[in-house]
């Protein structure tokens, strides 16, 4: 076997693991046949563009404009679901690509597929949707009706008017750093495909990485007739809903008051 593998011969592209333990007529197979020792590729929630690519980076031999290129290429963008995965660093950024939407077909089964259609979205469109209700609150009770009030608009027509797409607008086109705490009028007007203030229905990609439970709860609402919410003041990190403009004034009010005493 060591005669046989003795020689010259270029090692194929990846990343292997050595051990000083190993025969050597081992270590020498591994490297000429390519046998790449296999990584645990971690993907956490909330995870924006930048950050994904930066992070692939860590882990592939590919550039992070062919990362991002082959991930975020014009509306086709490849949804990116939060796990561990275990991948080879060899893989091109095709490949990387093809390798979590595998991922996501997978998490797609009939019954969200199902779901999905009596809401009237793709699945795709689904996770965008749970990418704008995840940034809105951190609070898995209120998930599914925050998604009622963005499937009313949708059914009724409206502009979503969510701030977390101005956030993702205003931070992609350089106007300020991160993290943005308060949305301003000016920031409402920036021209950008992703600010659901100046277009209408959904942005045409998720905001950032989006956890499977946020996914199943909008999956699991409805239109409820309720088109506005606000912050609680008197329940931080809550919400307060209403079905008229004229009410959710009033509970505007409300907030804007409790934050300036």
């Amino acid at each position: 076997m060591g005669a046989m593998l003795q020689g010259n011969f270029a090692v194929p592209r990846g990343y292997y693991e050595i051990s000083p333990s190993e025969p050597w007529w081992r270590t020498l197979r591994k490297l000429k046949m390519g046998y790449e020792t296999p990584r645990q590729l971690t993907i956490r929630g909330y995870q924006g563009r930048r950050a994904v690519v930066q992070r692939l980076r860590d882990d592939f031999f590919e550039t992070e404009a062919d990362l991002d290129s082959a991930l975020y290429r014009g509306d086709s963008i490849v949804p990116v679901l939060p796990n561990t995965y275990e991948v080879y660093a060899s893989l091109t950024a095709q490949e990387v690509a093809q390798r979590f939407g595998r991922e996501f077909d997978a998490f797609w089964n009939a019954d969200r597929c199902e779901a999905a259609q009596r809401l009237g979205l793709t699945r795709y469109e689904v996770t965008i949707l749970a990418s704008i209700v995840q940034a809105e609150s951190k609070e898995p009770e209120e998930w599914p009706r925050i998604a009622g009030v963005y499937l009313t608009r949708l059914k009724q027509g409206k502009r979503l008017e969510a701030d977390p797409t101005v956030v993702y607008a205003v931070l992609d086109r350089g106007l300020a750093e991160a993290p943005i705490r308060r949305v301003t009028g000016s920031m409402l007007k920036v021209s950008h495909p992703f600010n659901t203030y100046q277009t209408k229905g959904l942005p045409p990609g998720p905001l950032a990485t989006v956890h499977p439970p946020v996914i199943d709860s909008v999956l699991a609402s409805r239109a409820t007739g309720e088109l506005f919410f606000c912050a609680n003041p008197a329940k931080p990190g809550f919400h307060l809903f209403s079905t008229s403009y004229r009410e959710h004034l009033r509970n505007r009010s409300r907030y804007l008051r409790a934050i300036t005493r």
